[in-house]
């Protein structure tokens, strides 16, 4: 079903799933919107929301383009630029959580979702290895958001990004050995795109993506001695994060590791191990 400003709908029936929405809870629901003629622009006019727990027909449901001049400004070490979207997201029945809602832009690098609550803006945006995040998504093009209730959305640019250095390899190949012990976890830092020695405290967080129990990895997992809990050492002289991360009790499987600098993910590392 796809929604057009002025209330208009279209209905594709595709014949094996009929009546799509109204017969109670029948699985995920998919609405498509655009926003209303003479908003502003954003990159992509794809806003996807899924509720995977939803029981009501969500026929209702409206997306309106905001101004992001007319929202307040994001937090600290966010930016509004061309590539910032702003939404305010309402249903007339309040589905229940959670509320996964998928954005869908043309390069979905360094931009974060965040959602209004409680007078500021948190973000919620969700990655592969979490339980919520939708396996069809791309995350080249997608930022996903996981949330309890449904307000003003700002898509915003991360002003910090990490790039994953050897011996982890950037396209996610890399492939240990399980009883190798340790598999250190480096990352350089850019900020506002230009590369800086000027790190700010980061830590780590580990999530299984394939093989045994999939999702996060509790950090008495894989911290060694020698590891501060999550927070990543910082290589000064190197101009890098480092952390030793204990390969040996993790187990057979594939692994993405997060760095987050002030709680918010800067980068991320994919490696396997066997």
């Amino acid at each position: 079903m796809k929604f057009t400003p002025g209330g208009s709908f279209t209905y594709f029936d595709d014949g094996a799933t009929g009546d799509f929405g109204t017969r109670g809870n029948r699985g995920p629901e998919f609405l498509a919107f655009a926003p209303p003629a003479g908003a502003p622009a954003p990159p992509s006019t794809a806003v996807v929301l899924t509720f995977p727990e939803a029981t009501e027909p969500l026929t209702t449901s409206v997306v309106s383009s905001l101004d992001q001049n007319s929202v307040p400004p994001p937090p600290p070490n966010f930016e509004l630029n061309g590539s910032t979207l702003a939404f305010d997201i309402t249903t007339a029945t309040e589905p229940t959580p959670p509320i996964i809602i998928a954005f869908t832009v043309p390069n979905a690098s360094g931009l974060k979702a965040m959602h209004y609550e409680s007078g500021s803006w948190v973000d919620r945006t969700i990655y592969a290895g979490d339980p919520n995040y939708p396996s069809s998504a791309d995350p080249n093009t997608t930022i996903v958001a996981s949330v309890n209730s449904l307000s003003p959305f700002l898509v915003a640019a991360f002003k910090y990004a990490a790039q994953v250095q050897q011996p982890i390899n950037g396209d996610g190949t890399s492939v240990f050995n399980a009883k190798r012990g340790v598999v250190p976890v480096t990352f350089k830092l850019t900020s506002d795109g230009a590369s800086t020695c000027q790190l700010p405290p980061a830590t780590i967080s580990v999530f299984r993506t394939s093989g045994g129990v999939v999702g996060s990895i509790d950090e008495s997992v894989y911290t060694l001695k020698a590891d501060s809990g999550s927070n990543f050492r910082i290589d000064s002289t190197k101009c890098q994060y480092v952390y030793n991360l204990g390969a040996s009790s993790l187990g057979a499987g594939t692994y993405k590791a997060y760095i987050s600098i002030g709680g918010i993910v800067a980068g991320s590392a994919t490696f396997a191990l066997k």
